[in-house]
């Protein structure tokens, strides 16, 4: 690939501020997720604190907002983890729809 550097930064950069509009959604939502922030991995699994399994919660999150997060039973990791990959340039857009989401249909 002659544009790898190109590629590879340009990539990089987004993953960087990306992770960084996770760490602040997953600090004002602590009491929904358990954070473990990843170290070499654009995806992530956030254990959910909800007595709600992850795939009824990925179900309902598709439902009714169009997005599409996989519940960690896909990956036999039993029912409280949900998968989100971090590398998609309209991340912080679908966090404010994620955080409507979690603001109406969550208990507090």
């Amino acid at each position: 690939l002659r544009s790898q550097d190109e590629i590879f930064n340009q990539q990089f950069s987004r993953l960087q501020r990306n992770i960084k509009v996770l760490d602040s959604f997953f600090e004002r939502n602590n009491h929904l997720f358990k954070w473990n922030r990843p170290v070499g991995s654009s995806m992530c699994f956030p254990r959910l604190l909800l007595s709600q399994g992850s795939t009824s919660f990925c179900q309902d999150l598709l439902k009714n907002t169009g997005i599409m997060l996989a519940p960690s039973s896909l990956f036999d990791y039993g029912e409280q983890h949900i998968r989100v990959g971090f590398g998609r340039e309209d991340l912080p857009q679908v966090i404010v729809l994620l955080e409507d989401y979690l603001q109406y249909s969550t208990p507090k």
